[in-house]
């Protein structure tokens, strides 16, 4: 499945999603029944500051991100959550690709959130970065500015 900005596919299209608790779900809760994720790209969206993620997945396949943008995630659990563990199949895995991406303007928000931009949470887990751009995250808890605390 390809899901495209405008017909080219490009963030100047400005196809945003902003805000909310979770822009894209991957997993049986609310997201898709199937058993996997098979081919699924992405391409020229803008994430903009979900509560919780952009994206929570956990079943074996592939997602790919192509001239998208992950931004002002400041008061997240992650921007990008891949939540894929199956001890009795270890030669599946959840691949995330990012291709022609940028990550900008994030922030740890403090202790129940990952000080990470992308997660994931055992080897059945791969990121394949190709030409991203990581711009002015500040993914370190800092007590001298009181706006990255939580509460």
């Amino acid at each position: 499945m390809t899901l495209k900005c405008g017909d080219q596919g490009l963030r100047e299209n400005r196809c945003w999603i902003r805000g909310g608790d979770l822009h894209m779900d991957g997993t049986k809760v609310l997201g898709i029944s199937d058993d996997t994720i098979e081919n699924v790209v992405l391409e020229g969206f803008v994430f903009i500051g979900a509560r919780d993620h952009a994206l929570l997945a956990n079943k074996p396949g592939s997602i790919t991100f192509r001239d998208c943008e992950f931004r002002e995630f400041v008061q997240s659990s992650v921007p990008v959550m891949l939540d894929y563990y199956d001890a009795s199949n270890p030669s599946t895995e959840l691949v995330a690709t990012f291709v022609d991406c940028d990550f900008r303007d994030n922030r740890y928000f403090g202790t129940t959130s990952q000080s990470a931009l992308i997660y994931g949470n055992s080897n059945q887990n791969r990121i394949e970065i190709d030409n991203v751009l990581f711009e002015k995250n500040d993914m370190i808890w800092n007590n001298t500015r009181p706006d990255t605390h939580s509460y």
